[in-house]
């Protein structure tokens, strides 16, 4: 294993042009609330397109806060931001660190409503 992660995968990374890709309805719930960055931590009960079940959120500017609420079942509406990595970064990740990882993944919640469980 290399001694470093070098810098050109770091900017590569770090600088990726990342695209809207598509939008999502996912169930699950919220587990932190970062009102200074505006972003949440959600945990889904389905997988993201990365593979993951927890990721942080970005909120947009107009996003109530107060439609958030702990320990209840959520509807989310999401928009998925995409960017390819090129080939020599996922040969070298998969290479030096086995990181399968084809791609980086930015998400949007657009709105969360309470999931009404009759």
């Amino acid at each position: 294993m290399p001694e470093g992660f070098p810098k050109w995968i770091a900017e590569e990374i770090s600088g990726a042009n990342l695209e809207f890709d598509k939008k999502l309805s996912l169930s699950g719930y919220l587990l932190d609330v970062n009102q200074k960055e505006h972003r949440v931590d959600i945990q889904f009960h389905d997988k993201l397109p990365d593979g993951r079940y927890i990721a942080t959120l970005d909120l947009p500017k107009e996003f109530r806060l107060s439609d958030l609420k702990f320990g209840e079942d959520l509807s989310f509406e999401l928009n998925v931001f995409k960017a390819d990595l090129s080939e020599k970064t996922v040969d070298y990740l998969y290479k030096q660190y086995s990181v399968k990882m084809k791609s980086v993944f930015r998400f949007e919640l657009l709105s969360a409503k309470i999931m009404n469980i009759a």
